[in-house]
């Protein structure tokens, strides 16, 4: 389970991957991480322990507007 700030988000998973559902909670995840300070990822390792990382957000906003600028530039080559 993914929580950005207070919010959950049910991702996929298969073995030691996980992603979003789609382009729909791609796009509320995205927006939840420019809003918040942090976000925290809580799964189960192979032998049932759990694990819980933590991630700072600190600057997400600007990393997020600096990716679609590029990808932006990219597209108009």
């Amino acid at each position: 389970m993914l929580y950005i700030g207070d919010t959950p988000f049910l991702l996929m998973t298969q073995g030691d991957m996980a992603w979003s559902r789609g382009p729909g909670q791609e796009q509320a995840i995205i927006a939840r991480m420019r809003a918040s300070g942090g976000m925290r990822l809580e799964a189960r390792s192979p032998g049932g322990g759990r694990i819980v990382d933590r991630y700072s957000l600190d600057g997400a906003p600007l990393a997020i507007d600096a990716a679609a600028a590029c990808a932006a530039a990219l597209a108009n080559r």
